[in-house]
């Protein structure tokens, strides 16, 4: 059995998830917007920060164990998943970011 996964995209993975569920939430709480995606959508009304926190430990975790997996027999594809998985979320993170700064207001 092989080592666990120790790549630095796995742990920004981490990071960027938690930062986009913060950023979410001031978002949608104190600035009025709307979350785009209607699957998150659906968790962040239906049940709040628990939702959205239980949604995004979900995706993170099965991307996670998928990679886990992978890195088996493919430890190449294993860490690419991880950084289009990064790539997708810190692009999240970073259009927050963008509609904090131009809505004028501070967190």
């Amino acid at each position: 059995m092989r080592a666990v996964i120790r790549w630095p995209e796995l742990w920004l993975l981490l990071v960027c998830s938690v930062a986009d569920i913060v950023l979410t939430f001031v978002l949608i709480g104190s600035h009025g917007h709307v979350e785009a995606n209607p699957v998150a959508r659906y968790f962040v009304y239906g049940w709040g920060l628990k939702g959205m926190i239980w949604f995004k430990a979900g995706l993170v975790s099965v991307i996670v164990a998928a990679a886990h997996l992978i890195a088996r027999e493919r430890p190449r594809l294993a860490r690419r998943i991880l950084q289009f998985a990064l790539g997708a979320t810190s692009g999240v993170v970073i259009w927050s970011v963008l509609l904090l700064l131009r809505s004028g207001q501070r967190f």
